[in-house]
């Protein structure tokens, strides 16, 4: 498979709500309505990524989750 240049990636991530790409990486935080909604969020996205062997960064912070998915370039 090819890599996708910036351009690509920033104009696909233009057609998805609430993510943005910079740092080489696409981003998005979301809010929830508790701690355990958020915790359960990470939990249901963890079982789906390790599905597809994907592993991105998550943070999770009070009634927050954020995800990045980190895109390298040679």
């Amino acid at each position: 498979m090819a890599l996708l240049a910036q351009t690509e990636i920033q104009s696909a991530v233009d057609k998805l709500d609430g993510w943005t790409y910079s740092d080489n990486a696409i981003h998005k935080t979301t809010t929830f309505d508790s701690y355990m909604d958020g915790i359960g969020f990470v939990n249901q996205l963890l079982g789906d990524a390790e599905a597809i062997n994907h592993h991105p960064d998550l943070t999770s912070n009070r009634w927050m989750a954020s995800s990045s998915c980190y895109i390298y370039f040679s």
